[in-house]
């Protein structure tokens, strides 16, 4: 099978949707589909690449539609139109839909062909407004939508009733990770002295780090030795090290900057916890999981998908957005508590393994595909 991905942005940029695609792209590559991608225009990165052994094409949407050219915009249309007869898809796997997909829906009604609109990028403004946007152009012209999560599918159904007979759920995943023993579930008995507490993501005002800051200045000095550590980049950077600074944490937490996703499960691997402050409706939550295939228990907040992977009591915690004190008292319970941390660690493995299998999300696509080819 023959299968373009279209997605808003790919590697080397990184988020859950970049990293989602890649291991898309990779499995079906594996399994002897032929796959390419077309995503925006990335500066310093060629027009045409290969990564992983994959084409990549890269197309200035978002300059285009900037400029406000339509001369431009029919120029970029013809470009992306140019790649899909070259490639001769079976299928078109749309994961977005902001600006790019804005272009696929332009070709699309002159050249009708199979879509799968994956809905795990930020979509989540209040949909009601949104009937005649472009999520509401994506949703009326894909022939399947996928949520990656209950709460996602019950969203769109609920705001776009037409896209009822083509939506369908299929849970969120990541492979699991490919050296176990980096990430075995947390054990008691070899527990550092000091407990390592991990949190990662786009340092944006969307995932609560600030809130998190917050709740760990309330911790007491009664409470088992701890650090944290917080991955990732973006525009809260230096408004959280403010925060550090003016919480008097410095000594307690730690920016890490970026960090790759193939070093996420050994940086994941020796934490005592993964904390997922976010205030947003995040859609799946993949952070959350990777975190779970490696025995770490999660606190997240409950919010979007989360709770359908963190399962309460059982594989981690769950606390209200915005809530400081409250997401307090759950990090000091684990904290003062190894056996509590060790039996959800190993629930949380066992519980990723069995609900959200890789395999079977790409199995499940697969069978999408192939509907839809007959």
């Amino acid at each position: 099978m023959r299968i373009m991905h279209w997605t808003e942005s790919f590697h080397p940029r990184i988020g859950g949707m970049e990293v989602f695609v890649r291991h898309l792209v990779a499995a079906q590559r594996e399994r002897g589909h032929a796959c390419e991608v077309i995503t925006s225009a990335l500066p310093g990165a060629p027009d045409v690449e290969r990564i992983d052994g994959c084409a990549v094409h890269r197309l200035p949407f978002h300059r285009a539609l900037a400029a406000r050219s339509l001369p431009m915009i029919r120029s970029v249309q013809e470009q992306a139109a140019g790649r899909l007869a070259a490639f001769e898809p079976d299928v078109v796997h749309l994961h977005t839909s902001q600006a790019s997909a804005f272009f696929l829906m332009r070709i699309s009604r002159g050249r009708p062909m199979p879509i799968v609109y994956t809905a795990h990028d930020g979509f989540l403004a209040p949909l009601h407004s949104v009937p005649t946007s472009l999520l509401g152009s994506v949703l009326a012209g894909a022939n399947r939508v996928v949520a990656p999560s209950d709460f996602v599918a019950r969203a769109l159904a609920a705001s776009f009733p037409d896209s009822r007979g083509a939506l369908v759920r299929i849970h969120g995943s990541l492979p699991a990770p490919a050296e176990p023993k980096q990430c075995a579930p947390h054990d008691v008995a070899a527990a550092p002295t000091v407990a390592r507490l991990v949190a990662l993501g786009r340092l944006t005002r969307d995932k609560g780090f600030d809130t998190l800051l917050d709740a760990l200045a309330r911790i007491g000095p009664d409470t088992p030795a701890w650090r944290a550590e917080i991955a990732g980049d973006g525009p809260e950077a230096t408004r959280l090290r403010a925060l550090i600074a003016h919480f008097g944490l410095e000594s307690r937490v730690r920016l890490c900057g970026w960090t790759a996703p193939d070093v996420v499960p050994t940086w994941l691997g020796s934490a005592a916890m993964l904390v997922v402050p976010s205030r947003w409706q995040e859609p799946f939550g993949l952070v959350a999981l990777q975190a779970m295939q490696c025995g770490i228990p999660v606190i997240a907040s409950r919010v979007g998908g989360l709770p359908e992977i963190v399962a309460e009591g059982v594989s981690g915690l769950l606390v209200e957005p915005d809530d400081p004190p409250a997401l307090a008292a759950a990090i000091d319970r684990l904290l003062r508590d190894a056996d509590a941390r060790g039996r959800m660690g190993m629930a949380a493995k066992a519980r990723a393994e069995s609900a959200f299998a890789w395999e079977d999300l790409v199995v499940a696509y697969e069978t999408i595909y192939e509907d839809l080819r007959h």
